[in-house]
């Protein structure tokens, strides 16, 4: 055998063994995009909700509002400023969505807002609120968010201050709000924010940026100092300290001196997608939920655990319905253990672990403990907070992280969450081992594969000999790979809606309509990211023509003739408008390229690995393979062209607000 042959047998096995986990790796990828893209929770019914509590606003206080997602929400940029202002006493708090239905917290915390936007004006008078909490709000810029960001000028426009966690400036930037500033957001989406709002200045290396007006902070417990300051400003310094101490928060220096190392990404941080495309047996973690539960120890919890993809978290109560927190949220639990039996008690048997969050977790969260005891003899109950009561909730939760998954991944979790603290140990395996058996599989059945197929192709051939030495297997190879490369990117971005007017009556048009509520976590298979590859959020797809858009309803036609149906707007996912269908040369020229290039490099591959006299070259077998391809994939075009569909939006543009109109002026500003 040749040296060349020898060369080209070993670039072959070595793509086998590289290109399987590398393609579960962009598979875990796109797991990681899609998880900011939840499909809407399942309306509930009004009388349930005329049920939920909610706080009622004393006329004495200014009003802080947080404002919630109509899909998702980051769950600490929610729920620590909630209980930093409740704490405060100063301040009627509250929760606020564009609709008060069910919306999910990252992590999978579901929560029923206090008031829907046009609730809390009727509530308010002609009054505007003192602060508007903004937390980051991932799909801000999908038309079921855009009230949040015309509400939010308003705000603005009157007075208001704005003070933003973490990613919530880009809803800020998204409003106009920022144009010709300094602003702030979490260290690993700066480059991103500088691409989309060039307008604005973006800074590093402070903990929060503070304009009077307009307050933001860097990433997810950087909001801590902010509001911290915020308070201060307010109530006084006396008042932020005592929120702090009974936060047990180590680091109040960060209100006063926002000043602090940058962070950046680094090689460390891939631990993130290595947990995503390759963690094996995946924590399945029930967190108790009871009255009175601490809002921040319980995000502690969801954020340290599942955001860095080694645990699915589920909340478990002790009776179905809304639980009110220590101050006041409305939680809706995922698991309930009464009444007793059905799926809910058998989902509760499947848990690893169950976690009882707060320092008084023992005592009031007794109940909830007994119950998951009694259903699931074998679980246990661990106190991470009760067993450590002096300590801020954080701490004890990383180094939970690192003792049941890894040491890395505590750091990647400290690193993302922009805790900086001397007190936290981490002790726990040095290297994420869970995510190395699935890798080394993949690679070793890739290697198989080839192995075989050479065997097989050389078992067949009658006369053998060595493989030409010829530069066309490193071509194909070559070839092959950048399919794959050029195509996954392409499938990761997913489909982007399309700045356009509203639809117009008579407009064909494919909703996508939902039909299931996805917020319960999947449990974990070897082969979980590939089945979940090209999943629609179980949305249906139904093609009509519109009819009308009346409020908060589309009138969709199936049929002619037939009466419209009424959709919800609750109940869509997304709108897409019919482009028509391409002429029949379009279609079949778009559909021979991808068969005529992946007949070409898999020909040109397979025939450099083993071949017989008189066989034809790899460069005439790959052009004969395109040929073919190509013929097949024109012909299958231009037979049934498929109708192509813009992505639009239900509601008229954002309007736009100067910032003329913004400039704070002593008529507009006032004190909360």
């Amino acid at each position: 055998m040749s040296r060349m042959s020898r060369l080209t047998r070993s670039f072959i096995y070595a793509a086998a063994f590289t290109v399987p986990p590398l393609a579960a790796a962009a598979l875990g990828l796109r797991e990681l995009a899609s998880r900011d893209h939840p499909a809407r929770l399942s309306p509930m019914s009004a009388a349930s909700i005329a049920a939920a509590p909610r706080p009622t606003l004393d006329p004495t206080k200014p009003t802080v509002v947080v404002l919630l997602g109509a899909d998702l929400t980051e769950i600490t940029d929610a729920v620590a400023p909630y209980e930093m202002f409740a704490r405060a006493g100063r301040f009627n708090v509250v929760t606020a969505a564009p609709e008060r239905q069910p919306t999910l917290l990252s992590g999978g915390l579901r929560i029923l807002p206090h008031y829907s936007l046009a609730e809390i004006d009727s509530a308010l008078g002609r009054r505007s609120p003192a602060i508007v909490l903004v937390p980051n709000i991932p799909n801000i810029a999908q038309e079921q968010n855009r009230p949040l960001v015309t509400w939010l000028q308003r705000q603005a426009v009157a007075g208001a201050m704005i003070h933003s966690w973490c990613k919530g400036a880009m809803t800020l930037a998204h409003a106009g709000l920022l144009d010709g500033r300094t602003a702030t957001a979490h260290w690993g989406d700066l480059p991103k924010l500088e691409k989309m709002y060039p307008q604005v200045e973006w800074v590093r290396g402070v903990r929060w940026v503070d304009h009077g007006q307009l307050v933001m902070s860097a990433g997810i417990t950087s909001g801590i100092d902010a509001s911290l300051h915020v308070i201060a400003r307010l109530a006084g310094d006396s008042a932020a300290r005592r929120v702090a101490r009974e936060l047990r928060y180590p680091n109040y220096h960060f209100a006063i001196d926002p000043r602090a190392e940058q962070y950046a990404l680094r090689p460390a941080d891939g631990v993130l997608l290595a947990n995503a495309a390759f963690r094996v047996g995946r924590s399945r973690t029930g967190v108790a939920l009871y009255p009175g539960v601490g809002e921040v120890d319980l995000s502690n919890v969801y954020d340290a655990h599942a955001h860095v993809m080694v645990a699915d978290v589920e909340t478990v109560a002790e009776h179905a319905g809304v639980v009110v927190s220590a101050h006041g949220l409305t939680l809706l639990p995922s698991l309930a253990l009464s009444p007793s039996g059905g799926r809910d008690a058998a989902r509760v048997r499947r848990l690893d672990r169950l976690v009882v969050p707060g320092p008084e977790g023992r005592e009031r969260g007794a109940s909830v403990a007994s119950a998951a005891t009694a259903a699931a003899p074998s679980l246990r109950a661990e106190y991470l907070h009760a067993d450590q009561p002096e300590r801020f909730g954080l701490e004890p939760v990383l180094e939970d992280l690192a003792r049941t998954a890894d040491v890395p991944t505590a750091r990647f979790a400290m690193k993302r969450l922009e805790y900086r603290s001397s007190s936290v140990r981490l002790e726990g395996s040095a290297f994420p081992w869970g995510t190395l058996p699935l890798p080394l599989a993949l690679g070793a059945i890739g290697v198989l594969l080839a192995r075989t197929l050479a065997r097989t192709l050389a078992r067949r051939a009658s006369r053998r000999r060595p493989a030409a030495a010829t530069p066309a297997a490193a071509v194909a190879a070559a070839a092959l790979v950048g399919i794959i490369v050029g195509v996954t990117p392409s499938a990761l971005r997913g489909q982007s809606p399309d700045a356009i007017a509203p639809i117009a009556p008579n407009t064909r048009v494919r909703v996508d309509v939902l039909t299931a509520d996805i917020s319960a976590p999947a449990r974990f298979t070897p082969f979980g990211p590939l089945a979940r590859f090209g999943r629609r959020d179980r949305a249906q797809p139904v093609i009509g023509t519109v009819a009308a858009v009346e409020g908060d309803a589309v009138l969709l036609t199936l049929r002619p003739g037939a009466d419209p149906v009424r959709l919800p707007r609750t109940a869509i996912r997304e709108v897409h408008v019919s482009c028509g269908r391409p002429p029949r040369w379009r279609a079949a020229l778009k559909g021979a390229v991808a068969p005529a290039l992946v007949g070409a490099a898999l020909s040109a591959l397979t025939t450099s690995i083993r071949r017989e006299d008189g066989d034809p070259g790899p460069a005439r077998a790959a052009a004969s393979r395109a040929a073919w391809g190509a013929a097949w994939g024109a012909a299958r075009g231009a037979w049934s062209p498929k109708e192509r569909w813009r992505r639009v939006s239900l509601l008229p543009p954002t309007p736009s607000v100067s910032m003329e109109e913004l400039r704070p002026t002593a008529k507009a500003r006032r004190a909360p």
